[in-house]
């Protein structure tokens, strides 16, 4: 399956903020970890931020979370948000 930059960048995203729990994460800390680029990687969270997977907060300290446990959200809730749905079949 072939998925856009966006959809790996959201799920590294996803997968960075499951792992930090509670804790808040930081476009710069994923960018640098993974070498992306924190330009693309903030309209990333922007987007899973409307999609209503993940939660802001500005200012010092601040970054982003998820709004429901990480158990609870699947790859496929945080690909959606960036590919279109096929039908069935399709392929």
């Amino acid at each position: 399956m072939n998925i856009s930059k966006s959809a790996r960048y959201a799920l590294y995203a996803a997968a960075e903020m499951a792992l930090a729990g509670e804790a808040q994460t930081t476009v710069a800390a994923v960018a640098n970890r993974y070498g992306i680029p924190e330009g693309a990687l903030a309209k990333v969270f922007q987007q899973l931020v409307r999609a209503g997977l993940a939660a802001g907060t500005r200012g010092i300290g601040g970054g982003y979370r998820l709004l429901r446990p990480a158990s609870a959200i699947t790859v496929l809730d945080v690909l959606h948000v960036f590919e279109r749905r096929r039908q069935p079949g399709s392929c």
